[in-house]
């Protein structure tokens, strides 16, 4: 079963429930941006009475989708530049082959 994590109040974090000879294990992971999925925790469910995920584990969770987000802004922060980094070595390399058609 798969729902998104209520105690992350609509943060984009989603839980998946499996049951496997009688234990319940619990899979937790965001989509930060398009393409990219982070994996933020995975555990076996202990308790025997109650859903509720503890709270050590919603610490956890938090810690490490805060974590996913700075990750995801130094990418597109990383992309940006090299776009632009490519976008200038381009421009170089057609203003040679005009200089050099020019020349010739």
């Amino acid at each position: 079963m798969r729902k998104r994590l209520k105690a992350t109040k609509g943060a984009g974090v989603i839980e998946i429930v499996t049951d496997f000879r009688a234990d319940t294990y619990r899979t937790i992971y965001t989509v930060s941006s398009p393409g990219v999925i982070f994996p933020l925790h995975a555990f076996k469910k202990k308790s025997r009475r109650g859903s509720a995920t503890s709270k050590a584990d919603l610490d956890l969770i938090r810690r490490r989708y805060q974590l996913a987000l700075e990750i995801c802004q130094n990418l597109s922060t990383e992309l940006t530049h090299l776009i632009a980094e490519y976008d200038i070595a381009m421009k170089a390399y057609e203003a040679r082959l005009i200089l050099r058609a020019y020349s010739s």
